[in-house]
This record gives C-alpha cells, sequence and structure tokens, in this order.
C-alpha cells in the first residue's frame, strides 16, 4: 500500500497470500483474520481495474500493520 500498489489485481492476491500464511502460522486474533476476509469479499466485488480510494488504503494499511504487529509479538514471546 505504501508503495501506491491499491488496484484489486495487485492487492488480492497480496492479501490472498497474507490470509493463508495467517492462518497456516495461527498467531492471528480472530478479529484480524476477520478484517482480511471481509477486505478479500470487498475486493472480489470490484473489477480487476478498480482501486481503493484514500480512505480504504489508509484503513487497509492500518489493519495489515496490525496483524503484522501481533504476528511478531506472537513469535517473540515462544
Amino acid at each position: 500500500l505504501k508503495l501506491g500498489l491499491i488496484s484489486v489485481e495487485h492487492l488480492h492476491p497480496l492479501l490472498s497470500e497474507l490470509l493463508r500464511n495467517i492462518n497456516r502460522a495461527g498467531q492471528a486474533s480472530q478479529d484480524i483474520r476477520d478484517a482480511i476476509k471481509s477486505w478479500l469479499i470487498s475486493l472480489n466485488k470490484r473489477r480487476p481495474t478498480d482501486c481503493l480510494n484514500q480512505e480504504e488504503a489508509e484503513s487497509l494499511a492500518r489493519q495489515v500493520e496490525e496483524a503484522h504487529d501481533q504476528f511478531y509479538k506472537s513469535i517473540s514471546m515462544n
């Protein structure tokens, strides 16, 4: 997102991969998983060339950052 990748065709595969890795690691809260799933559902309803608006991009960036932080906190505790 910080690189300007805000189109559905760029974000969908990245979020799908993130969700797979979160599920595999089992380290994120259900809230984070649900948020990523919600974004994927939203993106599935759009055309590949559609882009997130500024508000959506900021919201998604916050949620991805939160997932990242939770993951690293959980592995540092182990």
